[in-house]
């Protein structure tokens, strides 16, 4: 007599092939989803290699008969790696007997939202490092205006005094307006500051703006269009974010799309570590999701950072 094969449910009867096809829709939807913070400051690209094209093509008056000089382009080629990323969904044939379908779906709920986190946090170490920090740049920053520049021109201010040149206490919006000139010294406009929830207090106190007035969590955004009510210094939109802590804020030229983003593989379900993608409902057992990208700052110019240390 040929044996039974009794396909693995929940404790409520779900079987794992309906399970599966949750767990397929649901990562489908993660991946095609738009990505608002990732969108205010980066660009996917298809390579891990970037160019940075530097040198003079302006403009010069010209005498009667006189020639034009050649311009001047200089290209460097960057490259940045790709790390793979990922978290076991802990499946198991007893746990999927002993629990509701309701509780296995939150497990891979929590597994999606931690993808998403993992993101943040990539995309936010990332922007704490990338920026010029007075070490040999690896290209000769264009001059702009009155404004000639070095390959150890900085973008990190340690403190107040750093970033304003000279000691005594500023204000919270004073730091920012410090800020936008130092990124339009380089002919770019900041458009976005990032800062702790402590920091982003200083400026309601400061500004006092209405109750229809915020200052909204960057990670959190639900649109890439920032909403009319959010306070801005000199253009600048201001976002909080649990990603930093005490003074610390970063300002950039958005509209530059300074972080390049490679996703090599998007988000998939695993059989395993290493293994191929789940393709059977009894591979989630012991499965794993994974996903893997790069991210890095092309243009190290495009913002800064600081720390507002005394406040006035």
């Amino acid at each position: 007599m040929a044996a039974i094969h009794r396909e693995i449910t929940t404790k409520d009867d779900v079987p794992l092939s309906d399970l599966l096809l949750d767990a397929v829709a649901e990562i489908e939807i993660f991946n095609e989803a738009e990505r608002p913070f990732r969108e205010l400051m980066a660009q996917n690209v298809t390579e891990r290699t970037f160019r940075v094209h530097t040198g003079d093509m302006t403009w010069e008056e010209l005498a009667e008969g006189e020639h034009a000089r050649t311009g001047r382009l200089d290209s460097t080629e960057m490259a940045f790696s790709v790390k793979k990323y990922g978290r076991s969904l802990g499946y198991s044939q007893e746990f999927i007997e002993d629990n509701t379908a309701d509780i296995v779906r939150r497990e891979f709920q929590e597994l999606v939202d931690g993808a998403l986190q993992k993101e943040h946090e990539v995309l936010f170490d990332i922007v704490r490092d990338g920026w010029a920090d007075g070490t040999n740049l690896w290209f000769d920053p264009e001059d702009y205006g009155a404004y000639s520049f070095s390959d150890t021109h900085n973008h990190q201010f340690a403190d107040t005094q750093e970033l304003f040149g000279g000691a005594g206490a500023k204000t919270a919006s004073g730091h920012i307006r410090e800020a936008n000139k130092e990124i339009r010294h380089h002919g770019k406009r900041p458009t976005i500051a990032l800062m702790s929830s402590d920091m982003a207090g200083e400026f309601v106190d400061e500004l006092a703006y209405g109750a229809d007035y915020h200052i909204p969590e960057a990670e959190g955004l639900r649109e890439t269009a920032l909403p009319q009510t959010t306070m801005k210094v000199d253009g600048v939109n201001l976002l909080q974010t649990a990603w930093l802590t005490d003074n610390e804020v970063h300002v950039v030229a958005g509209e530059e799309r300074p972080i390049y983003f490679h996703e090599a593989r998007p988000v998939q379900l695993t059989q395993g570590e290493n293994g191929g993608p789940v393709g059977d409902p009894g591979d989630l057992l012991g499965s794993y999701g994974s996903v893997r990208y790069g991210a890095a700052i092309a243009d190290p110019l495009a913002g800064l950072s600081f720390v507002a240390d005394d406040l006035a």
